[in-house]
């Protein structure tokens, strides 16, 4: 499989934090598989201490990530959102109205989690179907 397998990690989004790849496109079947991102810009900078900060940073990170394979968020089949509180959640949906729109992806949700990063509110890993 491993002339179908294509890691990356994109220049354009910060360097991951632990040993994996941003982005894992799997050509036998069509699919990218964009790792948990996080609400850091492309320096590692914290987007800020707001939920609604956080989320619009994850979510320009996950539309970096699909560009960089040529897809949109129409290609998009699957969302893993992690919160860490689940008070956050409203908010958290509609700054993700503000990326995706009409019919929505599978998601999954899961809250009141302490991710990687202290600081982190938010994160979001994407499954699309390469055009």
């Amino acid at each position: 499989m491993s002339g179908r397998v294509s890691r990356s990690n994109p220049s354009d989004l910060a360097g991951p934090v632990g040993p994996y790849s941003q982005t894992v496109a799997v050509r036998c079947a069509d699919l990218l598989f964009i790792s948990g991102q996080g609400p850091v810009d492309e320096r590692g900078n914290l987007a800020g201490p707001t939920i609604a900060e956080q989320t619009r940073q994850v979510f320009e990170n996950l539309e970096t990530a699909l560009r960089a394979h040529n897809c949109d968020w129409k290609d998009v089949v699957k969302l893993g959102v992690f919160l860490t509180d689940i008070g956050d959640f409203t908010e958290f949906t509609e700054v993700r109205k503000e990326f995706l729109s009409g019919v929505y992806p599978a998601s999954t949700l899961v809250a009141d989690i302490a991710l990687v990063i202290p600081e982190w509110k938010v994160e979001v890993e994407a499954v699309a179907a390469i055009p």
